[in-house]
């Protein structure tokens, strides 16, 4: 599969168009924590078996210093997850 970014790196316009949508559904704050869309991102692509995506999230969830939500999701157990609310949410 080829990563987004590569993809449509030879499209500028198009690239532009892509990030400041997704830029708003992934970064801009809201009702939900960072965390958990992360987590809930990083189960559904290890469901998914979408390598790039998961290593995307994972990557993003250790930014935000959730390393016991990626070891919990990447080895398929909720219980190195220490906080309950994000443990129920990827289980």
């Amino acid at each position: 599969m080829v990563p987004p970014l590569t993809l449509l790196s030879a499209q500028p316009d198009i690239l532009a168009a892509v990030w400041s949508i997704w830029r708003e559904s992934q970064l801009a704050l809201g009702p939900v924590q960072r965390t958990s869309t992360e987590a809930i991102a990083a189960a559904v692509s290890r469901l998914n078996a979408c390598t790039y995506c998961v290593d995307a999230h994972s990557g993003r969830l250790h930014a935000l210093s959730a390393h016991d939500v990626v070891s919990g999701i990447l080895d398929d157990d909720g219980g190195k997850i220490s906080q309950r609310p994000t443990r129920d949410i990827v289980q």
